[in-house]
This record gives structure tokens, sequence and C-alpha cells, in this order.
């Protein structure tokens, strides 16, 4: 008998350890229907509960006093900003710059006039003064001008800084001048160099020129700026940006005076209006 008697408490010990599993058990499901409330039935059981916004006339809402309806849920200000975020759905793709429509003659700036009376335009080759003045030290030139490009026009950096274009002075390949810019009162500066400039190369130039002057102002090209890529009208982007904050759109130039299709664009935010446009005489074009 006395070798019978652990089995015996064994067992109890068992039976009592299920009994305490099946009470948890079905406080756990009281529990649970308790927190879905009135009308839950039919839904997914462990299926997460839905974060509802409290309407009009549920208790503890303002306004709602005394009304009869489903206690308002407390979301923690975190959760309430990500639900919020989940309901916008994906982030918005960012906006384009708009591209302003265009007729095809460009009639953003009217008709293509006739500027029989207006002088013929001047094609110009800058050969920059020297500047006055000591010059600067540490330069290095080792790209040909993205501007102007020419077989002495140069892309140089000083302490990091650029200058585009430079150009190669006679008879002293230590020695460029920087920031001298036609119709732009510029003179520019003389930089010395840490190594000599690279031999001669056999530069094509650009057909575009690089400054154009017209009646009241002077513009220059703007080639690998964001605004210029980002805006067009029509086919046509920003070519030249000028002195006195216009722009230059398209450029005419099979004729012997040429028409330069310039703009007035008003910027609110990220998108630019249009003020005016207009065609009009170009009077010099330097390379």
């Amino acid at each position: 008998m006395s070798n019978r008697a652990p089995v015996v408490i064994r067992v109890s010990t068992l039976a009592w350890a299920l009994a305490f599993v099946a009470l948890v058990a079905g406080a756990i499901a009281v529990g649970y229907r308790v927190g879905r409330g009135p009308g839950a039935g039919g839904s997914v059981p462990g299926a997460p509960l839905e974060a509802v916004a409290p309407a009009a006339g549920v208790p503890g809402t303002p306004g709602a006093a005394g009304a009869p309806g489903r206690p308002a849920a407390t979301v923690p200000a975190d959760l309430g900003a990500l639900a919020a975020l989940a309901t916008q759905g994906a982030a918005p793709a960012p906006r384009a710059m708009p591209v302003v429509p265009a007729g095809p003659t460009l009639d953003l700036g009217g008709p293509l006039p006739d500027f029989g009376s207006a002088p013929q335009t001047e094609e110009l080759l800058f050969q920059p003064a020297l500047p006055e003045g000591e010059p600067r030290g540490g330069g290095v030139c080792e790209q040909e001008s993205a501007l102007a490009p020419r077989a002495d026009a140069w892309h140089c950096l000083e302490s990091n800084q650029p200058y585009d274009p430079c150009y190669s002075v006679p008879g002293d390949d230590g020695l460029v001048i920087c920031g001298a810019r036609p119709g732009f009162e510029s003179a520019g500066f003389l930089l010395r160099l840490v190594s000599p400039l690279p031999d001669n190369r056999a530069v094509a130039p650009r057909d575009e020129p690089w400054i154009l002057g017209l009646a009241d102002t002077t513009c220059e090209i703007i080639l690998g700026m964001g605004l210029a890529d980002a805006i067009t009208f029509g086919a046509k982007p920003l070519r030249y940006g000028c002195r006195d904050g216009t722009y230059l759109v398209d450029v005419v130039r099979d004729r012997p005076t040429w028409a330069a299709q310039r703009v007035t664009l008003r910027f609110e935010g990220e998108r630019p209006e249009i003020d005016s446009a207009a065609w009009e005489p170009v009077a010099k074009a330097w390379r």
C-alpha cells in the first residue's frame, strides 16, 4: 500500500492543475467578450480592435453629456499619430516643376516678329583684359570650361571654389583670368596656378553663345542648373538668366537679327507663374 500512495498524490495534483487551467481559460474568454462589447458576435476571434473616432452623442465627448452611446476609447498620442499616417496612405510624390504649354511657333510671347529695323546681331569672341592687382594663389585648372568651351577657357578651382570660365594669359601657362564676363561690368581677377595648364587641346566651341546682350540687359547661359532642367515652355527649357531677373527661353539665330523669347517669372513656393513674355532682338552674342 505504501508503494501506491505516491501515485494517488500525483494524480490529485494533476487534477487540481487541470482545474486551475480551465478556470483561467474561462476567465479570459469572459473578459474577451466583455472587451468586444455588444454587437461583437460573429467577429473573428483574435482580430485586433478597431480604432473608432468618438461619434456625436458618445459620453465623454464635448456636447454629449448624458447621451447614450459607447464610451470613447483613449488612444495614446503616439499611436494616434501612427493611425493618422496610416489613413493618409503613401506619401505623395514630389511635385515636378510645371511644363508651360506653348504652340508650335512658341506663341508664349506672340508670333515671331520681324526686327527688320533693328541692327544686325554682333557675334564676338570675348578676350578679357588683364585685371589689375596681385594674383591669388592655389589655383587648379584641369578641365575645359563648361560655359564657354574654347581652347583657352578653363574650369578652375581656388580652395574648392569653382570658377568658369577662366582664360589663359598669353605667355604665362601658370596664370589665368577668372570672373571676367562681358556685359556684367566684371573685370575678374588673376589666379596663380599650383601647376601649369595642360597642353593645348582641340576643343570644339559650342554653337550656342555664352552671353547674350539685349537692349536693356545681359543674359548668361545657365547650363546644368536645376531651374533650367525643371521648367520648360513647350519643349523649350530656360536657357539664359539675365541681370534683371528675367529669363530667355528660346533664341532664334537663323536671321541677321536674332530673336530671344524673354519671360518674367513670379515664384510662389515651388510653382512659378508667368508675368509676361515677349520676343526681343539680340544686340550682341559672346562666345
